[in-house]
């Protein structure tokens, strides 16, 4: 779903990108939901940039998960 034009409530008067993408395939056995994108996402308009989604990054690649078609990442959505 394109989230970009979303006006429905007041979040698009106080963030630069209202939808960011979702990263990975949906079809992947591993669905992880982050709360919502941080401030560098939002600046850059890039998902899963900032420190929570380095972090996170990091325990996928420990957790052997180093191919984005094993996971599927997005934000919670309204």
């Amino acid at each position: 779903m394109d989230f970009s034009a979303c006006k429905a409530c007041s979040l698009a008067e106080i963030v630069n990108y209202v939808g960011l993408p979702a990263a990975g395939n949906p079809q992947s056995g591993l669905f992880i939901v982050m709360d919502r994108p941080g401030y560098k996402e939002d600046n850059l308009g890039v998902s899963f940039s900032g420190q929570p989604g380095q972090f996170l990054a990091n325990l996928l690649v420990k957790a052997g998960l180093t191919d984005e078609n094993d996971y599927y990442l997005t934000y919670l959505t309204k």
